[in-house]
């Protein structure tokens, strides 16, 4: 699972320098504390999903609510 944080150019959304990983074979998490300047963001999440003998399966991402800062 990759987390990335993503702010508002006027046009699009645009990576930040900030995002996180972890990986393992179940559940996992991810947390991290950061501070973030004026802007709007969104959070960027992406999980890659294998079967038991390492074969991809899919890609899933979601978008979190849009942060106004």
């Amino acid at each position: 699972m990759n987390v990335t944080i993503t702010k508002w150019n006027g046009r699009t959304y645009e990576d930040t320098s900030i995002s996180w990983n972890d990986s393992y074979n179940g559940a996992v998490s991810v947390s991290q504390k950061f501070h973030l300047g004026e802007g709007n963001y969104i959070a960027r999440t992406t999980v890659t999903l294998y079967d038991e003998n390492g074969v991809f399966i899919e890609t899933v991402v979601g978008y979190s609510d849009e942060l106004i800062i």
